[in-house]
């Protein structure tokens, strides 16, 4: 069986562990350092210098290191002994000012490679060249040498901005933008989805049913509101979900309609069509689950008949308690795309005719 270390997989615990261990190292020689200053004021200089092994002046300096820190252990720890003035490679400026060059023309190259270039370049002016090893010290130690370097550009590969609705939009009149959504429906490990659509202006909704979510099962939504709206839809509000991509993005950019999409998790940009879903679900879907689940196509007929209702006879609201029939009735100016019919014009589809 294969065995890990406690902190595997945790960012940082190998550098928090090699801490840990330097630190336990200095509180140990700290604590021995301060025995032997206890021990020597407790049985004399001779004594102490006889069983620990240390010299006179070693003793003398740690009582003044634990004296000046007044008292703190972490004085007596190990110091740097690393020199504070450090030697420093000495090479012809010839040699330093080509190797910046190379850095320069052949940024990704190695020490191995810029010295085989560089031991070229000595060889006709009778100049040592340095060792591979001594190339890559003088790259780590001068600053000139290690900022060598011409920036690198990093490439952004950023996916085309997707239209947005405006702020602050307004549909003015019917079929400027109409909104489409799905609702899921889930009970004993099944789903349903059901298809809606919403003119934001007058309030005109279409639904229907199905058992998979896909696009082509969005595109029948589409086609029935080409049908069923009296009006031509210029803009098409959706949310990011698949549903609404593929067939479905396809029909609708050949049949010339524009698309907004609503940004990641806000669905107040499209509260319209979330109003609507509301309303449909208290209103119909709730008291006719059971046949959602049983029977699609029976679930559609009585939906068709509740949206009927919806478009013709009940109140909105938004539109001054009238329905949207009597909405778009009262405000179109043209009855070029109505039905010749008496109802609504999605009441009865199979009746109605062209003039």
């Amino acid at each position: 069986m294969q065995q890990k270390e406690m902190g595997y997989g945790v960012y940082g615990w190998r550098r928090v562990k090699r801490y840990a261990c330097r630190m336990e190292n200095i509180k140990a020689e700290a604590t021995r350092r301060l025995e032997i200053l206890k021990f020597w004021d407790k049985h004399g200089m001779a004594a102490t210098l006889d069983a620990y092994k240390v010299s006179r002046r070693t003793l003398y300096r740690w009582k003044q290191l634990y004296k000046s820190a007044n008292g703190k252990i972490a004085a007596l720890s190990n110091q740097s002994r690393a020199p504070k003035r450090r030697r420093v490679r000495q090479w012809p400026t010839e040699i330093l000012v080509r190797l910046k060059e190379l850095r320069l023309s052949y940024p990704s190259l190695g020490a191995e490679k810029l010295q085989s270039f560089l031991a070229d370049w000595c060889e006709p002016r009778n100049l040592a060249c340095p060792k591979t090893r001594t190339v890559m010290r003088l790259i780590a130690e001068r600053a000139e040498l290690k900022k060598a370097q011409p920036p690198r550009l990093k490439v952004v590969h950023r996916k085309p901005a997707h239209p947005r609705k405006p702020k602050g939009f307004t549909a003015t009149y019917p079929g400027q933008c109409v909104g489409v959504d799905t609702i899921e429906i889930q009970r004993d490990g099944q789903r349903r989805y059901i298809s809606t659509f919403t003119d934001i202006n007058s309030r005109f909704a279409l639904a229907v049913a199905s058992t998979n979510k896909s696009s082509k099962r969005a595109t029948i939504l589409w086609r029935l509101s080409k049908a069923c709206f009296p009006y031509k839809i210029e803009r098409v509000l959706s949310d990011n979900g698949s549903e609404f991509k593929a067939a479905f993005d396809t029909e609708v950019a050949q049949d010339g309609v524009g698309r907004w999409l609503t940004y990641p998790k806000t669905p107040k940009m499209n509260a319209h069509v979330e109003r609507f879903n509301g309303s449909l679900q208290n209103e119909f879907a709730a008291y006719h689950e059971d046949l959602l689940f049983t029977d699609v196509n029976l679930f559609n007929d009585k939906l068709l008949d509740y949206l009927v209702w919806f478009n013709t006879e009940r109140p909105h609201y938004g539109l001054g308690l009238l329905s949207p029939y009597e909405f778009l009735k009262n405000n179109h100016q043209c009855n070029m795309y109505w039905r010749k019919t008496g109802y609504c014009p999605i009441s009865k589809i199979r009746y109605t005719t062209r003039r």
